[in-house]
């Protein structure tokens, strides 16, 4: 893994290349790939999961409720 200081330190590396460097690394999903999906479709993903997520915390707080 390239760390940041180690980039910086290097003089034969640009202004330019550090920054193009910093882009590639915009995502901070989990799972790789999916930032090349296209919104829509991981709006839907995402509205699912929380759905799923919510049904699934009702379903085990109601069991502590009885």
């Amino acid at each position: 893994m390239v760390s940041l200081k180690s980039i910086t330190m290097n003089s034969s590396v640009t202004g330019k290349s550090i920054q193009s460097l910093l882009n590639s690394f915009h995502s901070f999903v989990l799972i790789p790939g999916t930032s090349l999906l296209p919104n829509g479709l991981m709006g839907v993903v995402y509205i699912v999961a929380l759905g799923y997520l919510f049904l699934g915390i009702a379903i085990i707080s109601d069991i502590f409720m009885e």
